[in-house]
């Protein structure tokens, strides 16, 4: 009979083998089994983070998924360790939003490649604006709404008092389709006639609209949609 290894042991060649090739060489299983760091009466952690990994789909539901719904179908998993996993998540992005906060929005793949980690996987269609100096650098992010959009629901003067608050000389419109295709709508389109033609008026240049999809974007601007 093979005897199971104890969380404790499980942890130590984890640690070890982390310190020898470094964290990036840690599978997902093993980063979720150092932050829980125990298992349940029935798996060890290293089985409880695979049963995890299994029922949230991988690493991005985790963040995402109400952690009563992550204790209900995972026995083993409590407050405290969801709450630890969602904090681990947090940090890592924050530390990307962080280290790439000075980067120029200056092509629609930057943009992209800046929001997809939060906005790729998200089970609501969330707006967003980025608010630009004048060398295209960012000087923030602002969700203007979560939720079906449409031109009643996403309001001009919303993002501009953003903008004017904010002193931006330009915007970028990014907002995410749950389906995974980027592909405009028909309320997509009426929604950026709108917002680009009220900027007009207000001084406020509209750059460009980006669709998130889940590996793939759609950019308005280099589709010719926008001038």
């Amino acid at each position: 009979m093979i005897q199971r290894k104890k969380d404790s042991e499980i942890l130590d060649d984890i640690k070890m083998r982390m310190a020898k090739r470094g964290t990036g060489s840690l599978t997902d299983e093993e980063l979720i089994a150092l932050i829980i760091k125990k298992g349940s009466g029935s798996m060890n952690v290293t089985e409880l983070s695979r049963m995890l990994l299994r029922h949230c789909d991988g690493l991005k539901n985790i963040y995402d998924m109400p952690a009563d719904i992550i204790i209900s179908q995972n026995k083993g998993m409590t407050q405290a360790k969801v709450m630890a996993l969602k904090v681990m998540i947090e940090t890592g992005i924050r530390y990307f939003h962080k280290r790439t906060h000075d980067l120029k929005m200056d092509s629609p793949k930057s943009v992209y490649e800046y929001l997809s980690v939060r906005m790729k996987n998200l089970t609501q269609e969330y707006f967003k604006v980025i608010l630009l100096n004048t060398k295209n650098e960012m000087i923030n992010v602002e969700d203007i709404t979560v939720g079906l959009i449409n031109s009643s629901l996403v309001h001009a003067r919303e993002i501009f008092r953003c903008a004017i608050l904010k002193n931006a000389y330009s915007v970028i419109l990014a907002h995410n389709h749950p389906s995974g295709d980027p592909t405009p709508s028909g309320n997509d389109r009426e929604v950026t006639d709108k917002i680009v033609e009220a900027g007009k008026i207000l001084g406020i240049k509209v750059c460009d609209h980006i669709i998130i999809g889940n590996e793939s974007y759609y950019s308005f601007l280099e589709k010719g949609m926008i001038d």
